[in-house]
């Protein structure tokens, strides 16, 4: 692992690297697809001490959320559950390839409903004239709710900004691509990028220094 990059946040060592929350949660599995994934959010408090970092939720709602988790575990073990499950749907609509595969058209009605029974709290500013939303945070499941809006947020910005996929072939790890050229390939050139060019090194490329 790459020593901390000035400006970068990390969760259980993991640099969160989407340029979205909502990226940025579909990250939090390590290696998807391996008997071992390293999944980092494997616990309701795992995923209060994720958001934090990820900036969704504000240091005195962990503390209301760590709260409500040591007096509802089986609620917060349901709740962990749909934020998986939403985890993954996201991740299927969000990365690069075949968009009218009959997966994704499951993972799109699936995420429909879940939008739907959204019930985010408005908020007007008066002098300002503008209109935010927002999920007050009073039990379990704001977490998730909180999560998708987040998600919600992203899919409605027009137009929708370019979502890559890192090309390491053990990282699917999904970035907003802010490249001029669109043609970013790893999600962190420190990481996966250098790994690439250690390999391509090792195999004779002179091209392909490591850094």
């Amino acid at each position: 692992m790459a020593p901390p990059a000035a400006g970068k946040r990390y969760f259980m060592g993991l640099a969160l690297i989407g340029g979205h929350p909502a990226l940025d949660l579909v990250n939090s599995v390590k290696y998807r697809g391996r008997p071992d994934p390293q999944d980092t959010l494997c616990s309701f408090r795992q995923v209060v001490d994720w958001a934090r970092i990820a900036r969704i939720i504000e240091h005195r709602e962990v503390t209301t959320l760590h709260r409500l988790a040591t007096q509802d575990p089986r609620a917060c073990d349901v709740i962990l559950t749909d934020i998986h499950s939403l985890r993954e749907n996201l991740r299927c609509i969000l990365e690069p390839g075949n968009r009218r595969s009959a997966p994704r058209k499951k993972a799109a009605a699936v995420l429909e409903d879940v939008i739907e029974a959204l019930r985010p709290a408005a908020r007007i500013d008066p002098g300002a004239g503008t209109l935010t939303r927002g999920i007050p945070i009073h039990e379990p499941a704001d977490l998730h709710h909180r999560l998708v809006l987040s998600a919600v947020e992203l899919m409605e910005t027009s137009p929708m900004p370019p979502i890559g996929c890192c090309a390491a072939s053990d990282c699917d790890w999904l970035f907003i691509d802010r490249s001029k050229t669109k043609r970013r390939r790893w999600c962190d050139t420190g990481t996966c990028g250098n790994r690439a060019r250690v390999r391509r090194f090792r195999a004779g490329d002179p091209g392909s220094r490591p850094t």
